[in-house]
């Protein structure tokens, strides 16, 4: 699969950022977003400081639907730690963000995939589990 790829020729009628799949992922999730103009576009990986971890696109596209796939790597070609990560796409005036939960390893003998899930579906528990060092994902 090609990292970036047009999924139809037919004209969006608004913006939309769609919620990645899979999610949880351990290896690769694809992002979807929709376009009803052409725009100069930037689609972002941050970590929750706000960092930017990957840039996914940058560039001017097309009104159409697109799909773009993230592998866990960031700008420097390395892995990214496990943890939620919030993909941003910003399209003119048109900002939206989203969150996807990243898994280097979905170890069931460390946590349960359940386990997983639990962290990314309540990021006050995460963050709990993470501040009493009972959560390593």
């Amino acid at each position: 699969m090609k990292d970036k790829e047009i999924l139809t020729t037919a004209v969006p009628e608004r913006f939309l950022l769609s919620q990645n799949h899979p999610n949880p992922f351990n290896s690769e999730t694809i992002v979807r977003y929709q376009l009803p103009n052409s725009h100069e576009i930037t689609l972002r990986i941050l970590n929750l400081l706000g960092q930017e971890m990957k840039t996914l696109v940058d560039e001017k596209e097309e009104a159409e639907y697109h799909k773009v796939s993230w592998n866990g790597k960031n700008n420097s070609k390395q892995d990214v730690v496990s943890g939620i990560y919030i993909y941003r796409i910003q399209a003119g005036d048109y900002v939206q963000s989203k969150k996807m939960l990243f898994c280097d390893k979905l170890d069931n003998t460390r946590f349960p995939f359940s386990y997983y899930v639990m962290c990314y579906r309540s990021e006050f528990t995460f963050l709990l589990l993470k501040i009493k060092g009972n959560c390593n994902c």
